[in-house]
């Protein structure tokens, strides 16, 4: 209980203990200098009370709030991507080895019911969320990204087409749910460009009112951009669900921010779609996310990112999302492929969702390096290849084994 320790042995007492630091974690058996095997190895514990409730605070998956998101991936489409009808097929359909496929593309289930198409930076090192990533996007870049996302058999069109594939295969007609990014209009631009008839917009202002609605002219600008190439492109086979605030803090220093963000929810509300946010660990907007404006926050635990960072990180994760009723992203980078270490702190994301119940009672978002979902689907590699199989069963099925540990 809590930092006591004990250890028994055919019901006898052997060890007792006790640690402020490893509060929970993983039990490791371990000898020196011999072999050996252990059997009818089973665990005690004690769970808070809030854990062992039936009446979970997660936003739920498939929550009307949310847009019934279950399982949400991040797709980044940032400068030098380029997002193929062969690259999305692991993100929509759980593809089988391509060995027992004869090599042919051929799926078993679905996989992500739902996509993010976001995208950090734009070419000639402009950045869309943060000056710390590059120069501030403009006009010009956010229509970049519009014109990225409508290329012709890229992105968005990719991710139509596999979705059909999918639903051939597997004989059902289930539409992808998609969220889109909104840039972040950065304080720091003071000429962003003409998005009708008047002077370029100035997101400097120190008026609150004024800088809004410099600031809501362009959010508004590019929403209704998309909603004419997306009517245009009449997709079969993803519905559009929402948007989503790339900018993973609030920042109430901007003059107008609390305004803007709750002026683009009235928006998009009109028109029957969702506003979402991703804050990263800690911030404090996690905690009113609504009164913000947002419909849908899934809350980073960012345990991936940090040697130094313990994986009771990832019970601090639960239990904000649990008080705030918040979604939970796993995170993955480009170190589950190539390190055991790296493996194993994603699969602590997977033992942190057994035990806390998010695996199954959680809207779920899913970061990953750009393409570390479907390197590791085709990968020959069998450590890299149970990346994928592991994710996959993750979504209700997955349970600790050794395979999980290679």
């Amino acid at each position: 209980m809590e930092d006591q320790i004990k250890v028994f042995y055919n019901s006898e007492l052997c060890l007792e203990a006790e640690s402020n630091k490893y509060k929970t974690g993983k039990l490791v058996l371990f000898s020196e200098n011999v072999a050996f095997r252990a059997s009818k190895v089973y665990v005690e514990g004690t769970i808070e009370e809030e854990y062992s409730s039936r009446d979970r605070g997660y936003i739920p998956q498939g929550d009307p709030q949310g847009g019934r998101v279950e399982h949400m991936v991040l797709i980044y489409g940032n400068a030098g991507t380029k997002w193929d009808l062969i690259s999305a097929y692991p993100y929509v359909g759980y593809l089988s080895p391509l060995e027992e496929s004869n090599f042919q593309i051929e799926f078993t289930d679905y996989l992500f019911d739902s996509v993010m198409f976001l995208a950090l930076t734009a070419p000639n090192g402009y950045a869309f969320d943060s000056p710390s990533r590059g120069k501030p996007a403009l006009k010009e870049q956010w229509q970049w990204y519009l014109d990225s996302l409508f290329t012709e058999g890229r992105h968005l069109a990719a991710f139509d087409e596999a979705m059909d594939k999918v639903n051939n295969q597997l004989g059902q007609e289930r539409k992808l749910k998609i969220y889109i990014m909104i840039p972040n209009p950065m304080p720091q631009i003071k000429s962003f460009g003409a998005v009708d008839n008047t002077s370029s917009l100035n997101f400097s202002l120190k008026d609150s009112i004024a800088n809004k609605e410099q600031r809501y002219k362009a959010v508004k600008w590019y929403l209704d951009q998309f909603f004419v190439c997306y009517e245009k492109a009449n997709y079969k086979n993803i519905e559009l669900i929402g948007f989503y605030w790339l900018q993973e803090i609030v920042d109430r220093s901007i003059p107008g921010e609390l305004e803007l963000l709750k002026d683009i929810n009235s928006y998009l509300h009109a028109r029957e779609l969702k506003f979402s946010w991703i804050p990263y660990f800690n911030v404090d907007g996690r905690r009113e996310y609504e009164n913000l404006g947002c419909d849908l926050c899934i809350y980073q635990p960012n345990y991936m990112f940090g040697a130094d960072i313990l994986p009771t990180r990832l019970l601090e994760t639960a239990k904000g999302a649990y008080k705030y009723r918040l979604g939970v992203e796993i995170e993955a980078d480009i170190s589950v492929l190539s390190t055991l270490k790296g493996r194993e702190k994603l699969y602590d994301y997977f033992r942190a969702g057994l035990s806390y119940g998010f695996i199954t009672e959680a809207t779920l978002a899913y970061y990953q390096d750009i393409e570390v979902f479907s390197l590791a689907a085709t990968s020959s590699a069998p450590e890299k290849k149970a990346v994928y199989d592991n994710l996959y069963k993750f979504k209700g099925t997955w349970e600790e084994s050794l395979e999980a540990r290679r």
